[in-house]
C-alpha cells in the first residue's frame, strides 16, 4: 500500500509538471538579441557587449546602407530583435519607413538623435575650400537642422564615437541590468582606446595635414574637420543619384585652370561605388588615385573593426596624398 501510494503520487506530480511546462511561456533568453546596421557601429556595440552577447550585423557585404533598402530577411531579423541600433535616416536613408512602420519604437536606438553629438549639414560644393578645418572640440554648431539635411557619417569624428559608445552602454544597461556594470567597464576601456587612437592617427597624418583631395561621394566631412583635411569636390552629390554632366564639367574646368602642383593631391574611390570615373579623371589630370573604405567593408566585423578601419583610412590618406 505504501509503495503503491508513492507510485501514484509520483505519476500525478509528473503529469502535472508536463501540463505546467506545456502551458507556461518559455523562459526568456539570457542573451540580448541586438541587431546593428553598419560595421563601424557594430564594432562599438561588440566592444561594449564583450562577455555578455554578440550583436548581429545587418550590412555584411559590399552593399551600402546609404543606398540599399532592407531586405525581407533583414526586416525579419529586426522584428525578432530586443534592440536595434542604427545611425538614423540621415545615413540609412532607405530604411526609415520600414523601421517606423514595422518596428516597435521602444526597441530602436537612433544614434543621431543624441543631442551631444557634433552634427554637420552636408557640404555644398562651393563651401569646400572655405571651412575652418581645425577641430577645436568646442562643438558649438547648430543642432537644429532637419536630420534629412544632416551628414550621417558621424562615426568618423572620434568624439562622436565615444559619445555613441556611452549611449549604447547606457541603453544596454537598461535592457540588461544584470550586465550593466560589465557594459560600463567595457566602455571605460573603449574610451581609453579611442584616446590612444586619436594620438596615433594624428601622428600618422601629420606629414600630409591640410592637403586637399577629390572623392566620388562626400563621405569624409567628419574626418576632414577632425584631422584637418579639405575636400576640393565630390563627383556626385548623392551616391544614389546619377552623375551630373554639368557638375563633372565644372570639376574638370577647375582642375584645368590651376597649375598641376596646385591641384588636389588625390582622387579617392570607394568600394561600394563605380570607380572607373575616378580612375579616368586621375589619369587625365595626373592625380594620385587611391581606394578608400570609410565603412570597413573589407575589415572583419568585431570589437576591433572600428580601430582597424580608422587606421586604414589614415593609411589610405597617406598613400593618396603623399608625393609620388
Amino acid at each position: 500500500m505504501f509503495r503503491q501510494f508513492w507510485a501514484a503520487a509520483f505519476c500525478v506530480i509528473a503529469i502535472g509538471a508536463i501540463i505546467y511546462a506545456a502551458s507556461s511561456p518559455p523562459l526568456p533568453n539570457d542573451n540580448l538579441n541586438v541587431q546593428v546596421s553598419i560595421k563601424p557601429v557594430h564594432s562599438l556595440v561588440s566592444f561594449i557587449s564583450q562577455g555578455a552577447f554578440k550583436p548581429g550585423l545587418l550590412m555584411t557585404g559590399q552593399e551600402s546602407a546609404h543606398t540599399q533598402s532592407l531586405t525581407p530577411e533583414q526586416l525579419q531579423s529586426l522584428q525578432k530583435a530586443d534592440l536595434i541600433i542604427w545611425i538614423g535616416p540621415a545615413y540609412e536613408s532607405h530604411w526609415g519607413k520600414r523601421i517606423t512602420q514595422h518596428i516597435n519604437p521602444e526597441k530602436v536606438l537612433t544614434l543621431i538623435q543624441n543631442p551631444s553629438l557634433t552634427l554637420y549639414p552636408y557640404r555644398q560644393q562651393d563651401e569646400c575650400h572655405d571651412h575652418d578645418h581645425d577641430h577645436d572640440h568646442d562643438h558649438d554648431h547648430d543642432h537644429d537642422h532637419d536630420h534629412h539635411g544632416i551628414d550621417g557619417h558621424i562615426w568618423l569624428d572620434l568624439k562622436n564615437a565615444g559619445l555613441m559608445a556611452a549611449n549604447i552602454a547606457d541603453i544596454l544597461g537598461k535592457k540588461d541590468p544584470k550586465n550593466a556594470d560589465l557594459y560600463l567597464k567595457n566602455l571605460q576601456v573603449l574610451r581609453a582606446k579611442i584616446t590612444d587612437l586619436e594620438t596615433a592617427l594624428k601622428k600618422k597624418l601629420a606629414p600630409i595635414h591640410g592637403k586637399s583631395y577629390l572623392i566620388y561621394h562626400d563621405g569624409l566631412q567628419y574626418f576632414d574637420r577632425y584631422f584637418g583635411f579639405k575636400m576640393a569636390a565630390s563627383l556626385v552629390n548623392e551616391p544614389d543619384l546619377p552623375l551630373n554632366a554639368h557638375h563633372l564639367l565644372k570639376i574638370k574646368q577647375g582642375l584645368s585652370s590651376v597649375a598641376p602642383d596646385q591641384r588636389p593631391g588625390c582622387i579617392f574611390s570607394e568600394p561600394a561605388f563605380i570607380e572607373t570615373l575616378s580612375e579616368n579623371l586621375a589619369k587625365e589630370f595626373h592625380l594620385n588615385h587611391q581606394k578608400l573604405d570609410y565603412i570597413g567593408q573589407m575589415i572583419p566585423a568585431g570589437p576591433d573593426a572600428y580601430f582597424l578601419m580608422m587606421h586604414q583610412i589614415a593609411d589610405d590618406f597617406v598613400k593618396g596624398l603623399s608625393l609620388p
